[in-house]
């Protein structure tokens, strides 16, 4: 039995990954654990495990509705399934998604949809065998799976969302996806949009986890980059007040992101949970004070009292808060919130044009 923890190693086809997060699914029969794996250097992936029906899958998110293939042809399964537990996820316990599966009878490509309350996802890929994964020891006290979820996994529709054929060629064989489906600051923030994995921090009292990122451009164009292909479905964004200062914040109702310069010369990208931001007990990675303030003073004046009633069973990190700078709107900067307007208003009318269904947040 496969059941895999936050930080743990596995190799897949020779390719060393780290476990980031996991997510165990329990649909009216079934139930099956699905991994997020990183690598050192090239893409995520992502672990389908069914121990109950032997059945394994490696597979990479893609962003379109599969163009060009009439995969509607030969569908292989459809229902619902229920979020058991998780860990280093943005998925909430009790969440509910529905999945459809096809499965190429002509070279075993399955495409599969998941379709969440704010967003529509694709995946693409193959089943793999259980002999080609390859555990290793996890860290001690690495978090895995809360109590509440299944210690055991049952049975397993062919595969819930889908996998690649092969880490070594996944890219080779799965580059013509484009992306039709609504956004999340994890899909914008990722190999394929220049984005590079660095580390992860994990909030002491909460086990919140935040992502790091860095990217070979400025902090401006890291930041429309991410704005363009969320297509301005972001709540707010905004550049910082404190002069001298190259930091741009923004939220949606999940996230915080912000895109600054390090102390390391890297433009980095930190991602995180708002309750992450809410307990506020861990330091930004590689951040000056400024860079730090900032980060601080955004989330409170932009986030923090939505959050008081959201997240009021946390460690309030914001109860004896106070800032060194004081909170303006930048003046003569650049205006973030009507570039993220403009891109929202294209795409709306792209979608009006177009006759599109997909999933809206």
């Amino acid at each position: 039995m496969i059941e895999l923890k936050d930080g743990q190693q596995v190799v897949l086809h020779g390719t060393q990954y780290t476990v980031r997060s996991g997510i165990n699914f329990r649909s009216s029969e079934d139930a099956w654990y699905e991994y997020e794996l990183v690598p050192s250097s090239g893409n995520t992936i992502w672990l389908s495990v069914d121990d109950g029906n032997n059945e394994y899958a490696i597979y990479h998110m893609c962003y379109s509705d599969f163009e060009g293939v009439d995969y509607q042809a030969f569908p292989c399964d459809s229902g619902t399934a229920i979020v058991i537990s998780s860990f280093g996820s943005d998925c909430d316990d009790g969440e509910s998604v529905r999945f459809e599966e096809y499965e190429s009878p002509e070279d075993g490509k399955i495409y599969a949809i998941e379709r969440w309350s704010d967003e529509t996802e694709y995946s693409i890929g193959v089943k793999i065998d259980l002999s080609d994964i390859e555990v290793l020891d996890a860290p001690a006290g690495a978090r895995g799976f809360s109590s509440g979820g299944s210690s055991k996994v049952s049975t397993l529709i062919t595969v819930v969302i889908c996998a690649v054929v092969g880490v070594l060629f996944a890219m080779l064989e799965f580059g013509g996806c484009n992306c039709a489906s609504s956004k999340s600051f994890d899909k914008c923030i990722d190999d394929a949009h220049g984005f590079k994995y660095e580390t992860s921090l994990t909030s002491p009292s909460t086990k919140e986890k935040a992502d790091i990122y860095s990217v070979g451009s400025t902090v401006d164009a890291a930041t429309k980059n991410i704005l363009t292909c969320m297509d301005g479905d972001v709540k707010d964004v905004m550049q910082s007040s404190i002069e001298n200062n190259d930091a741009v914040s923004m939220i949606d109702a999940k996230k915080y992101v912000m895109v600054y310069r390090g102390t390391n010369g890297k433009t980095l990208a930190q991602v995180s949970s708002r309750k992450f931001a809410y307990a506020n007990d861990t330091e930004l990675y590689e951040a000056d004070a400024d860079t730090k303030d900032w980060y601080q003073l955004y989330y409170h004046e932009r986030a923090y009292k939505d959050d008081m009633k959201s997240f009021s069973d946390t460690s309030d990190g914001y109860r004896h808060y106070h800032s060194s700078h004081v909170f303006i709107m930048p003046v003569g900067g650049y205006n973030y919130n009507s570039y993220n307007n403009t891109l929202r208003q294209q795409s709306a009318a792209r979608r009006s044009g177009s006759g599109s269904h997909r999933a809206g947040k």
